[in-house]
């Protein structure tokens, strides 16, 4: 049985733990954080995978199918090749010139098609074989042949084209 106490009053709850003075803003960066993380994964989730229905904006492709329009959109691209002058025979190829950055020269040269672009690289792999590195930037139906292989890896990266060495 309990005891009963007639007349007494109930004893006292007991005291609540004592809360740190950190804990409340703590707990409330935490709320803060974690709705802003869900907020941010709505977000994400709802633009990531969503097409807008409209294309971006892209400039028209540029044609390269001349010694002369090349040189031109290496000077527009901040890679001038100056004093360019047509090659006289240019065998395998439509056209072909020389221009110089500094004193290294650069040969471009323009061909009917792709595979006569291929045709031109296994070429010049061929002669070089053994002799030094070869260097070739390649586009659709354009080449340049750099001295300069570093010149020719920016040239490359600026054309969107590809930069090709021997081994």
């Amino acid at each position: 049985m309990s005891e009963l106490h007639i007349g007494a009053p109930p004893p006292p709850p007991p005291a609540p733990a004592a809360r740190p003075p950190w804990m409340v803003p703590l707990v409330a960066g935490l709320v803060a954080f974690a709705v802003l993380a869900v907020g941010v994964i709505v977000v994400l989730a709802f633009t990531l995978g969503r097409d807008s229905g409209e294309a971006a904006p892209t400039a028209p492709p540029v044609r390269l199918d001349s010694p002369q329009a090349i040189a031109a959109r290496l000077a527009e691209l901040g890679m001038p090749c100056a004093n360019l002058s047509p090659i006289s025979n240019p065998i395998g190829a439509v056209a072909r010139s020389s221009c110089y950055v500094g004193t290294d020269e650069v040969t471009i040269s323009v061909y009917e098609s792709k595979a006569d672009v291929e045709a031109q690289w296994n070429m010049h792999k061929a002669l070089i074989l053994g002799e030094s590195k070869a260097a070739l930037v390649v586009g659709d139906i354009w080449t340049l042949n750099p001295d300069d292989h570093e010149w020719g890896r920016r040239a490359a990266e600026k054309l969107g084209a590809e930069f090709r060495t021997t081994p």
